[in-house]
């Protein structure tokens, strides 16, 4: 199922212009590659199933990324979608990247 380069995130912070709306803020989770492929090819997912129900009800499974291209690499999460799934702590530990 999965490709290569699975990576689980090493720091989150607290971001207000991740997704360019400086009106509320969202959660950046970092992670940290060896890799450098195209970013169209990165994946995320969670073995944690509530993660994976909160997300597609938050977002549709569409999670906004940034500086695929270079290291750190991004998700930007919404208080709403976070909340849902169980805390930042969860969250943070427990959604990889990998790439196909």
């Amino acid at each position: 199922m999965f490709g290569t380069g699975r990576t689980y995130a090493s720091s989150w912070s607290y971001d207000w212009y991740c997704d360019d709306d400086p009106s509320d803020f969202e959660y950046r989770l970092d992670y940290y590659t060896t890799w450098d492929v195209d970013p169209n090819k990165i994946r995320w997912y969670s073995y944690n199933s509530w993660i994976m129900t909160a997300f597609q009800i938050a977002y549709g499974s569409n999670l906004l990324g940034s500086s695929l291209c270079g290291n750190p690499k991004s998700l930007c999460l919404g208080e709403y979608g976070v909340a849902l799934a169980g805390g930042i702590g969860i969250v943070s530990s427990s959604v990889f990247i990998w790439y196909q």
